[in-house]
């Protein structure tokens, strides 16, 4: 039987779905019209119907001139109070609170007769007995119903489902018994993308004439619903020009839950077919034919790391892109990570020590700010009292001050501030997935520190779960080094006062290790993902966020040339913890030019020939896969010729491009494919080589490239064709020296007393 009690409803936007019943037609247009004109939603009126399916109270227009609609305000309010109907931080459910109580006052001017409480901020607490005395009362089913039904997966992961249409549909019996099967099911899962599920929901509670709760009794009945919601699943992600593949895999998902929960359980009857359709993904060999985007200017784009690459490119444009974009991508994310991190670490030490310093407040002192009560008298008292939860308790002992300021000054763990911790681990370690840092328990359910440890020998790790990799797989331990061990020390001490607070109310994350506060003295819980997309950004609590990716990304370019607010939330808005661990390993491969390190580095369970088709388009691996790759990893065939040692003086090379268009047409040539393989078979390593045309001229400029790059003042500015023409250097370099062949060791030895690599300082840097 389902056993579902009055849940918190985790966000109003959970609610989008559920229809209005207790609120009639006229009440909600007098209350949208109000609501509207000061840029409100129905967000607020959605909570208002829940609170009165709750209680049993039907709302019509006419009725807001009876005195009982005042006594149903009045517990609204104190619900509001609390937090057994919504979450999120005092703060903002006393702005819900008064938001309400200001649209009614405009409607008043309608009906005089109209009763309301007067606001003040004290109200909502002040109507709190209201509630407390309804919540005996309250009515059963509705409790199940505006529960969002939740379901837990293996990672403690809860989301929401939409069975509350089926409820309303066909009925509670009907909705409860599927939901009970789905729930257990997915419960020894970890958690997976539901979307197709809630989509299936909703399209039989719009079909219950034809598919009535029996229907799913009958062999033919249950395979005909799947064929006609199977194209329009389909039809639907086509005209939202969905990728198929995702489509696919999400469809597959649902069906295996149907199956496991419904059918073969019983439930659901079993098609005569004995399978329900499935199609299936045609695997693509090479290129990232996913996450394409196209910009504002008309350029398709591939977004998989935080540097957006071209599908259509010039080998010269890849050699830029991928030898010196990504590293600086990488590099102003990071700098950008350090530079929260040191804000953030030195709030919490200076709490520490101002803590030794103040006098314990014992009074309220809601009328004060932070420098009338003393930064030191609230280190005093939070670090004797602890974390409290809502901000409210805080507001008597701390003054009326802006909490997300007084958090900051605290250096708590809130919503942004510990993001900084994650993208630092990720550089260091590759291979954590962000969902490994997401459900990473610091310790077991037996209270033992099994998360963070010591392996044995004098060194930490991290011990976790990687999903997708299955059961057998599931397991991540990662090796840290000293600034990761020292990172993930820090954090378990920003979130020690969180982590005692939610053990104190029986909480079970407070196992987790990464958990933040939200915006402020909100309920302490495990992190999310990261999704910096434009509008989150352009909100007003993501302003300093931006203000420090601004600051780095500026530092360094002239005045007229700075970067807009635009530009800058532009870059921000591909920064991710997946695109950097994406741009991570794409490094790695371009400093090892080994794929097998890459893998390695990313910690797959095992190699995949095609790992870099998943992160680089085709336009780019062409260029990787052909010259990159002959003259990097496999044969070199030298040829000497005759030439001036001063040819890097006569030619005097203005810019990088000059000297690389050179190189490119006269140091390097492929040998011709009717030579290099006369019988056409597939590329071989051993069989694939690459041609270099040496004379001392060439080997001058090379080894002048190389030098220049090894001694450059700032190596993060290097331009990616100086790295590349170094590279090609050092490799070719060390192929001289093994063939031991004497005209080319001649030529090698010339130009190394030649070589000029001051000529080459002023074009090896990238342009500002």
């Amino acid at each position: 039987m389902c056993d579902i009690d009055l849940t918190i409803i985790k966000s109003v936007r959970m609610l989008s779905s559920y229809p209005f019943i207790r609120l009639d037609g006229a009440f909600r247009d007098a209350y949208m019209m109000h609501a509207q004109q000061t840029g409100d939603t129905t967000a607020i009126l959605m909570l208002f119907e829940c609170y009165c399916d709750l209680t049993q109270n039907n709302i019509t227009y006419t009725s807001l001139s009876s005195p009982s609609f005042n006594g149903i305000v009045q517990g609204f309010l104190g619900a509001l109070d609390s937090e057994d109907i919504i979450a999120g931080s005092y703060s903002t459910r006393t702005h819900k609170a008064r938001r309400f109580i200001q649209i009614l006052s405009k409607i008043r001017s309608d009906i005089p007769a109209l009763e309301l409480p007067v606001w003040s901020t004290e109200l909502p607490a002040n109507c709190r007995p209201v509630w407390d005395a309804l919540l005996p009362e309250l009515n059963e089913d509705a409790k199940k119903y505006w529960s969002c039904w939740p379901v837990k997966g293996t990672n403690s992961a809860s989301m929401q489902t939409a069975f509350h249409l089926v409820w309303r549909s066909h009925g509670a019996t009907f909705a409860i018994e599927i939901y009970d099967a789905i729930r257990l099911y997915l419960e020894t899962k970890a958690r997976e993308d539901l979307s197709a599920l809630n989509a299936m929901l909703k399209f039989l509670s719009e079909r219950s004439d034809q598919y009535p709760s029996d229907a799913f009794k009958d062999p033919v009945k249950i395979h005909r619903f799947f064929e006609e919601y199977c194209n329009a699943w389909f039809l639907d992600g086509h005209e939202k020009q969905f990728v198929i593949k995702h489509q696919i895999n999400r469809w597959g998902y649902l069906i295996k839950i149907v199956m496991s929960a419904l059918i073969e359980k019983g439930k659901w009857a079993m098609p005569f077919t004995m399978s329900l359709p499935k199609p299936s993904v045609k695997s693509v060999k090479g290129g990232a034919h996913t996450h394409i985007k196209k910009t504002e200017n008309g350029t398709e784009v591939h977004q998989k790391l935080i540097t957006d690459i071209p599908l259509q490119i010039t080998d010269t444009e890849a050699i830029e892109l991928l030898l010196n974009d990504i590293e600086r991508d990488i590099n102003i994310v990071a700098e950008w990570a350090k530079s929260e991190k040191s804000r953030l670490w030195n709030s919490y030490q200076k709490r520490k020590i101002l803590a030794d310093m103040g006098t314990y407040i014992k009074d309220g002192c809601s009328a004060k700010s932070i420098e009338q009560i003393g930064l030191d008298n609230i280190c005093t008292t939070f670090e004797r009292d602890g974390f409290k939860s809502p901000y409210r308790s805080l507001v008597r002992k701390f003054g009326n001050n802006n909490g997300v300021i007084l958090a900051k000054e605290l250096g708590l763990p809130t919503s942004d501030s510990i993001d900084c911790y994650r993208f630092l681990l990720i550089v260091e370690h590759p291979k954590i997935q962000p969902n490994f840092l997401q459900d990473l328990c610091l310790f077991n359910k037996n209270g033992q520190q099994t998360g963070f440890r010591s392996n044995g020998d004098a060194e930490c790790v991290l011990d976790g779960n990687k999903r997708r990799r299955g059961p057998r797989l599931a397991q991540l331990v990662v090796d840290l080094n000293p600034i990761s061990k020292r990172l993930v020390e820090e954090v378990i001490e920003l979130t020690t006062p969180l982590r005692e607070y939610l053990k104190s109310i029986n909480d079970d994350n407070w196992r987790k290790l990464f958990l933040t506060c939200g915006y402020a003295f909100s309920r302490p819980k495990p992190v999310r993902g990261i999704s910096w997309h434009l509008k989150v950004l352009n909100e007003p609590h993501k302003t300093q966020l931006v203000d420090g990716f601004e600051r780095i990304l500026n530092k360094d370019r002239m005045t007229d040339d700075q970067l807009s607010r635009d530009e800058v939330i532009g870059f921000m808005s591909r920064v991710s913890l997946g695109t950097l661990r994406a741009s991570c390993g794409v490094k790695i491969y371009l400093e090892t030019k080994s794929v097998e390190k890459m893998a390695k580095a990313l910690g797959h369970a095992k190699y995949d020939a095609n790992l870099l088709s998943h992160y680089l388009p085709d336009a780019i691996l062409a260029f990787f896969q052909t010259r990159w790759i002959r003259i990097f990893q496999k044969g070199l065939i030298c040829e000497a010729m005759k030439d001036s040692p001063y040819l890097l003086r006569a030619a005097n090379f203005e810019s990088m491009e000059e000297l690389h268009e050179f190189l490119s047409n006269h140091g390097l040539k492929d040998i011709p494919g009717h030579l290099d393989n006369p019988k056409n078979e597939p590329d071989k390593v051993e069989n694939s080589h690459v041609v270099i045309k040496i004379d001392t001229g060439i080997l001058t400029a090379l080894l002048s490239i190389e030098q220049a790059v090894q001694n450059a003042f700032d190596q993060s500015a290097v331009s990616g064709m100086a790295r590349y023409w170094c590279d090609v250097s050092k490799t070719l370099t060390h192929e001289i020296q093994q063939s031991g062949k004497p005209l080319l060791v001649e030529h090698l030895q010339r130009a190394l007393e030649f070589a000029e690599p001051q000529r080459m300082e002023k074009i090896i840097y990238a342009h500002s």
